[in-house]
């Protein structure tokens, strides 16, 4: 399978067992968040749920948490002086 990867150029698919232990959740967690539109875009080929590796990086992007605030040093404090 590897070797038609790379041959047609295709990115890799995860199913759904490869996708909830990458993401460290149950596989049912995967299937809730389809039903709520709230999971990564995948494809259903025959029976099975496939999710390509490039929409589980875009899903994950976009579900990160901001950075966290730093705070600017008050002009009025030592550390601001």
């Amino acid at each position: 399978m590897d070797d038609l990867n790379t041959r047609y150029e295709l990115e890799p698919l995860l199913g759904i067992s490869e996708l909830a232990a990458y993401l460290g959740v149950p596989a049912q967690r995967i299937y809730d968040w389809r039903l709520a539109g709230q999971g990564p875009r995948g494809y259903r080929i025959g029976r099975e749920l496939k999710f390509p590796v490039s929409e589980v990086r875009r899903w994950l992007n976009e579900h990160a948490e901001p950075p966290p605030q730093r705070d600017e040093p008050n002009a009025s404090t030592p550390e601001g002086r």
